[in-house]
């Protein structure tokens, strides 16, 4: 099955299609250096900010050394993005003045954007023990909380501070609401989440953050509607706020209300508010789910103009291209996004995403429809290379050995896919397909089948395949009781197995009108195989009935479709047919 991948600029540890809420605090340093780079070129930001440098060299000419000159090449560097520059410039400014709040609060910024996350708590610690601020404490145990990584001796004393601080600050509504953020989202206490958010708002009606949390929390106990309304209530008071759009587009897409969850996210961009990357790019994943995929091509190649090595984007952009039943584009990117994460994994620190096995698993796909067993067993060899383990990679290189006619080693390589993930059914079906057709294996095959771990009704063909193996081994009664709890129409398959099992009970006419709907509704190189498989089957039903001359002509048409198929060796079960007579 081909599966679209949502993707973010940055490798990420979500698993694609997670939809968690945004939860929101009070602007922190961290949230302050990304408004430094939100100003667009020719924005009134823009100018201010360019205005004010000018300024800050015009004084630096006309002072000398002292803290305020220094601070301001300091932010100088810092607003051209040189923060080595800037981290140094503030330092010197302390030196020359040891209890300057401002500097300090500049210095972290710079560690901040150096990703030195530890000398940033210690210039908080240095700023509180001078200026100890509830609004200074406030933005370190944030800091704290966003970079903690699950970390719990820096939670408890993160949870140790926040209490604390509700205690000097309890009529602080942006205090309140982080404490209600950690209640909810770190202890997983939402009730108790909730009692904080209410106080909070009840104090300041106008912190959109607390509203949006509040929302959150609604999210969190299933009540959607209520939900999207609190985001609603965020953007009222804030139509600039990243973290209510996000979080109304994903209630829509909770409630698989994919075109609202697309104009949510399309009036976000039209009124240039800056929302994460992983909300950006969800667009696109958002117009497959429409199956608009002409929109889609159009959307993923303009992003892969910006980010060319971002293998989601080509996988998903194979994907569209597969819809659109343009298959050698959907090959060619699907094979480029490989391409692209393979290449990453050579770089330093880089930590391959979960979501990366999603261009290898549309390309193993792909190669199967195509029936091309040497790219499908080369891709899944990739797979197996980076993950050695892979259960997905075990069930394709079985699939690329059972069309290379390698069963032996297909049931070794289902096997290893059934150890490493023992809730699916593919390879059990494939496996016990094998000893059904090739071996004539039945009792082996319905050993593997009704020893699974999961009801046979998981999957129509895991029926069908068991089913199969019941009328071989000559237990009707068996098959005829499975079939029966099992809607026909859900796999076309069934149908056939339906009429083998009136075959064997010796009603021809039925067996052949079960067949004829099997034939009628399969895909066409199913069907070919469905009507080889009929004809054999008509051989061997025709030689018990000792109609020796009907049997032949079913074997010669058998033989005229040719052997349509990997999944059933035809020739030699028909070579076995003929010699019978």
């Amino acid at each position: 099955m081909l599966t679209p991948g949502l993707v973010e600029k940055k490798e990420a540890t979500a698993i694609a299609g997670s939809n968690k809420p945004v939860y929101s605090r009070k602007p922190d340093p961290i949230q302050q250096f990304k408004a430094s780079e939100r100003a667009a070129p020719g924005s009134f930001m823009a100018q201010i900010l360019a205005k004010e440098r000018e300024l800050a060299k015009l004084r630096i000419r006309r002072s000398g050394e002292n803290p305020r000159s220094v601070i301001e090449i300091g932010d100088i560097h810092f607003l051209k993005k040189k923060f080595t520059k800037a981290r140094d410039a503030y330092l010197n400014a302390i030196k020359l003045d040891k209890n300057n709040s401002a500097v300090y609060r500049k210095l972290i910024n710079c560690y901040i954007a150096l990703n030195n996350v530890d000398l940033a708590c210690e210039c908080y610690e240095n700023l509180i023990a001078i200026n100890p601020l509830p609004e200074f404490k406030h933005e370190y145990v944030l800091l704290r909380l966003a970079t903690a990584n699950g970390d719990k001796d820096k939670l408890k004393a993160v949870e140790t501070d926040l209490k604390n601080l509700v205690q000097e600050n309890n009529t602080n509504s942006h205090v309140l609401n982080t404490y209600a953020m950690y209640l909810g989202h770190v202890s997983e206490k939402p009730e108790q989440s909730k009692k904080y958010l209410d106080k909070a708002i009840n104090l300041d009606p106008s912190n959109f953050h607390a509203i949006n949390n509040l929302g959150v929390y609604y999210v969190q106990t299933n009540q959607l509607d209520k939900a999207r309304e609190q985001f609603d209530n965020s953007l009222e008071l804030n139509p600039q706020y990243d973290a209510g759009y996000e979080n109304i587009a994903g209630v829509y897409i909770a409630q698989e209300d994919y075109k609202n969850a697309l104009a949510v996210l399309e009036k976000a961009a039209a009124l240039g508010v800056r929302l994460s990357d992983k909300w950006v790019h969800k667009v696109g994943w958002i117009l497959i789910q429409l199956g608009e995929f002409k929109r889609a091509v159009v959307w993923h190649k303009q992003k892969l103009r910006e980010e060319p090595e971002n293998d989601y984007l080509l996988n998903n952009l194979g994907f569209c291209y597969q819809m659109l039943d343009n298959i050698e584009k959907a090959q060619e990117y699907f094979s480029k996004a490989i391409e692209c994460f393979e290449a990453k994994l050579n770089r330093p620190g880089f930590i391959p995403d979960i979501r990366s096995k999603l261009e290898y698993q549309n390309l193993m796909a792909l190669a199967q429809d195509l029936g091309n067993a040497d790219l499908l067993d080369d891709t899944a060899k990739k797979l197996l290379a980076l993950e050695p383990s892979s259960p997905m990679g075990f069930f394709f290189r079985g699939q690329a050995q059972r069309m290379k006619k390698n069963y032996t080693f297909a049931k070794k390589c289902y096997e290893a896919s059934i150890k490493g993930e023992p809730g699916v059914p593919d390879p059990y079906v494939c496996l016990a397909f094998i000893y059904e057709a090739i071996d004539s294996n039945y009792t082996k095959a319905i050993d593997i089948l009704e020893n699974a771990p999961f009801k046979s009704d998981v999957a129509p063909l895991f029926t069908n395949n068991l089913a199969y193996a019941y009328i071989k081994n000559g237990d009707l009664k068996k098959a005829e009781s499975l079939l029966a709890k099992v809607k026909l129409i859900s796999h076309p398959s069934l149908f056939a197995t339906r009429g083998l099992l009136e075959l064997y009970k010796d009603d021809f006419k039925k067996a052949e009108s079960y067949y004829s709907k099997a034939i009628k509704n399969l895909h066409a190189d199913d069907k070919q195989f469905a009507e080889q498989v009929w004809e054999y089957e008509q051989a061997l039903y025709w030689k018990n009935n000792n109609d020796i001359l009907r049997s032949q002509k079913s074997i010669e048409n058998a033989l005229k479709l040719g052997d349509v198929s990997y999944a059933y060796d035809l020739t030699k079960a028909l070579e076995v047919a003929v010699k019978s007579h």
